[in-house]
């Protein structure tokens, strides 16, 4: 779990590069959520190089957690990137 500050409101890009060293048949899941929703679910299939999965979202307020979760072994996270798309000017009502 990741504690996070967004600076700003807006739409953001959630990127997670990782390998698996699975079987040739596996199919290794991992869940990126936001507070208590759920982003995406990453899915990376036999034994793989490492490879970037996204998802774009829209994150009002400031102080939120992530939580990575994933139930097997055999998956190597090399990095998780969160990127700005576009600020939001006004606040959604």
């Amino acid at each position: 779990m990741i504690a996070a500050d967004f600076l700003r409101e807006g739409e953001y890009r959630f990127s997670l590069t990782a390998a698996s060293h699975g079987s040739e048949l596996a199919q290794m899941s991992a869940t990126l959520s936001l507070d208590n929703t759920v982003l995406n679910v990453y899915t990376w299939h036999g034994e793989s190089e490492k490879s970037e999965l996204s998802r774009e979202k829209e994150v009002r307020g400031k102080m939120h957690y992530l939580k990575f979760y994933f139930s097997q072994g055999g998956l190597e996270l090399d990095s998780l990137r969160i990127q700005l798309l576009r600020e939001i000017d006004k606040p959604f009502f």
